[in-house]
């Protein structure tokens, strides 16, 4: 498959939105998962709030009606974030025990970078990895999975200048996908912004994508900046755009091939470990 390409639109207002190009090829669940301290083969900072603010993003959508499921700590292990078709050993499938087995999913894990893009961090080591990337995903009922809505509480999960690489996991169908780019940060200030993402993309007159970059940006907080972004995918430029700026988690839209890629930021958000946003 060729590599996308990417054409600009202008930014809009605070919020921006870049348009990219690929050539071709009822019950609702929220799954979670989270790390607060990695304790077996895989070594990672201590992040004791970190559980608490993905608890606050599935208890609230289960006040909405969806059904709640999490697996955290020594359940975070990378077959439960492969897609079987990548790997075979991968389970991300799975109704019962796969992250990518409900309507939305929010990860909460230390985040890394590299040439391939974003990777989070396992608490346990499986298959010799402690790390699920953008490579082994195809997140979507297309890649025989659920997940409409993906989020990462994760560094550098949604970085500039790597979310082109999103375009392979979206090939399974997840209809947006919401990190960070640069630096996030863990601690209790940051618990109740999960839910008020929530209740803004259920019925509060945001999309999922709009609560995500308005409910997690900072500029600044305890002296941090924090610059979220958010990418939605359609089978046209049109279709991309109204996931971006009209679908709720009450609402999700048709399943329908990717094709475009749009994204959502802060504009001119300036965090640590990256470049400062486009206007």
């Amino acid at each position: 498959m060729s590599q996308p390409t990417l054409s600009c639109l202008r930014s809009l207002g605070a919020l921006g939105a870049l348009l990219c190009l690929l050539s071709p090829a009822d019950a609702r669940e929220a799954r979670s998962s989270a790390v607060v301290t990695w304790d077996a083969d895989c070594s990672g900072s201590e992040r004791l709030e970190w559980d608490d603010m993905c608890k606050n993003w599935r208890t609230r959508l289960g006040s909405k009606g969806y059904g709640t499921w999490k697996r955290n700590y020594s359940q975070v292990y990378i077959d439960r974030y492969v897609d079987p078709s990548i790997s075979a050993w991968g389970f991300d499938n799975s109704a019962t025990s796969g992250f990518d087995g409900g309507d939305a999913a929010l990860l909460c894990t230390h985040g890394g970078r590299n040439d391939d893009g974003w990777w989070g961090l396992m608490h346990t080591k499986s298959q010799g990895e402690c790390g699920a990337n953008v490579y082994q995903w195809e997140a979507g009922v297309a890649g025989g999975g659920q997940t409409k809505f993906l989020g990462l509480s994760s560094c550098n999960s949604m970085r500039w200048s790597k979310t082109g690489k999103w375009f392979n996991p979206a090939k399974g169908g997840v209809h947006s996908v919401n990190g960070f780019h640069g630096l996030m940060y863990i601690g209790g200030g940051y618990i109740d912004e999960y839910a008020d993402q929530v209740d803004d993309a259920y019925a509060g007159g945001q999309s999922v994508s709009e609560a995500w970059v308005d409910n997690m940006h900072h500029d600044p907080i305890i002296g941090h900046t924090i610059c979220p972004v958010s990418m939605a995918f359609g089978n046209g430029k049109s279709a991309a755009m109204s996931r971006l700026f009209n679908e709720t988690y009450k609402n999700p839209t048709a399943e329908q091939t990717m094709t475009y890629g749009v994204l959502m930021w802060m504009s001119e958000c300036d965090p640590n470990d990256g470049d400062p946003l486009p206007k």
